[in-house]
């Protein structure tokens, strides 16, 4: 897992080369899986997690963002780029950076899609979801299922009866 987080709110190209930097170490000295991978952050370090996503996908198997939202992750560039991959977000219900709006934009962006998109909004927190998040019951599970082998359905559909027509779009990231 990586944990994204910045004190100056600023991430860019040389950051996210780093990060890859690290993770290529790690393959070969130190048994990672490249495939499961996973990026987690609050704020600006939910941004970082978005950011590292979209701009790396191929790095990262799952994204735990947590109040992070923007317009930009709604684009339609962005939703093709990683409606294959998790993606689980976290929102407080009184945040107003991001507010719940934008979050649910960016969630209906990546369901209308077909994405493997989860939404959590929180009543009664603002920014910090960080502690509650992190204490979800499925927060660890989804982490460990976590694969960028796992082939994704479109829509979601997994199971189907007798006579049933299949016909759907798989994807990887």
């Amino acid at each position: 897992v990586i944990a994204m987080q910045t004190q100056n709110g600023f991430w860019g190209g040389p950051s996210y080369d780093a990060i890859k930097e690290i993770i290529n170490y790690m393959v070969v000295n130190n048994k990672l899986d490249p495939f499961r991978v996973v990026d987690n952050g609050l704020s600006a370090g939910g941004t970082g997690t978005w950011e590292m996503s979209h701009l790396n996908p191929t790095y990262i198997a799952a994204s735990l963002p947590m109040s992070a939202a923007s317009t930009e992750y709604y684009a339609p560039a962005i939703v093709n780029k990683l409606k294959y991959s998790p993606i689980w977000i976290f929102q407080g219900a009184l945040d107003g950076n991001p507010d719940p709006y934008t979050t649910k934009l960016v969630r209906d962006a990546y369901l209308n899609a077909g994405g493997n998109f989860k939404y959590t909004e929180y009543a009664g927190v603002g920014h910090g979801t960080w502690n509650i998040a992190w204490a979800e019951p499925d927060f660890y599970p989804f982490v460990l299922r976590a694969n960028a082998a796992n082939p994704w359905p479109l829509t979601g559909r997994k199971e189907f009866c007798p006579g049933d027509a299949i016909n759907l779009t798989h994807g990887l990231t």
